[in-house]
């Protein structure tokens, strides 16, 4: 069964009525609350930074169902490596996820000791190992100027985009390597 995600913002004949508020306690946070003539509801545009993770699940598992509907798509793998010493202290890690037949790349750090000794190469020969093994024929990531595009280069990574200033003076660098 496909199930659709409700229509919140209908487009009508009519120009909707919207209202910025500040809640109690908001320190300048503000909600914007919208009276949808069509359904009778008032529909509140809310900031909240501090959001719970069940929160945050609804809005990721509501585009998951868009994805899967859109894609038919439906596996999805968690990806995480971890560098761990005798101590079981963490000191390097890997984390991403799988999902059509792609694997992204999210977070790729190693402890300033571990640097420059082969570790962030073997977290992502780790990771691209899995992702032959699920069957991706794609690896992507992100990386800033001021952290490891050419690491990323050396392993084979093409550049698809640099978006400029991101942050000032820095670069965001967008990554991928067919399988």
């Amino acid at each position: 069964m496909l199930l659709r995600r409700p229509q919140l913002l209908t487009v009508g004949t009519q120009a909707p009525d919207f209202t910025v508020t500040a809640p109690e306690g908001s320190a300048g946070l503000r909600a914007i609350t919208r009276t949808d003539v069509g359904s009778r509801m008032n529909i509140r545009l809310v900031v909240e930074p501090q959001a719970s993770e069940a929160l945050k699940n609804v809005v990721r598992e509501r585009l998951d169902i868009h994805n899967v509907a859109a894609t038919g798509a439906a596996e999805y793998y968690p990806v995480c490596f971890f560098l761990k010493n005798d101590h079981d202290e963490i000191l390097g890690g890997l984390l991403g996820n799988i999902w059509a037949r792609c694997m992204h790349i999210a977070t790729l750090w190693v402890a300033p000791i571990l640097r420059q000794q082969g570790y962030g190469t073997a977290l992502m020969h780790a990771a691209e190992g899995l992702a032959r093994e699920r069957a991706c024929t794609l690896v992507y990531l992100e990386t800033f100027s001021f952290q490891a595009p050419l690491f990323y280069a050396r392993l084979g990574y093409e550049t698809i985009a640099v978006l400029q200033d991101c942050p000032t003076g820095h670069q965001k660098h967008f990554l991928k390597k067919s399988l």
